[in-house]
């Protein structure tokens, strides 16, 4: 090899090294009306709303929503996350098969039955304070 090529593996490796420091890899959550219970929020124990695991949130996260209604605390819930996340929904309970427009529909949905309650939309994603 010559002087040329060892520049340019040297450029190469800098930019795989730069690359892997800025992307953000973040974890897996899982919730489950059907089967989720808790805060845990693994595949093997999901959690029962997306507003049990708000507060666990960092940037790059990836929530995976079961199908089915999700009403939030009280089915008058009205969650709010502050971080960038990429929510994904359809998946069957063990979340194994996915279909979003058909088998697994997920529904963020609330009732508002309750006397306090606010006209607020059941999922808000709110980075305006968010600082990354």
């Amino acid at each position: 090899m010559n002087c040329a090529h060892f520049r340019m593996l040297g450029v190469a490796v800098a930019a795989l090294l730069s690359l892997q420091q800025t992307s953000v890899w973040g974890a897996d959550y899982y919730v489950s009306a059907a089967v989720g219970k808790g805060k845990k929020a693994t595949l093997e124990k999901p959690a029962k709303d997306l507003g049990n695991i708000i507060k666990k949130l960092e940037p790059g996260d990836v929530i995976h929503i079961a199908g089915g209604t999700y009403l939030g605390r009280g089915s008058n819930g009205s969650d709010v996350i502050t971080v960038p996340v990429s929510i994904i929904g359809g998946y069957s309970d063990d979340f194994s098969e996915r279909d979003p427009w058909g088998k697994y529909r997920t529904v963020l949905s609330g009732d508002n039955m309750s006397k306090n309650w606010q006209r607020t939309p059941r999922l808000m994603i709110d980075l305006m304070k968010y600082k990354g």
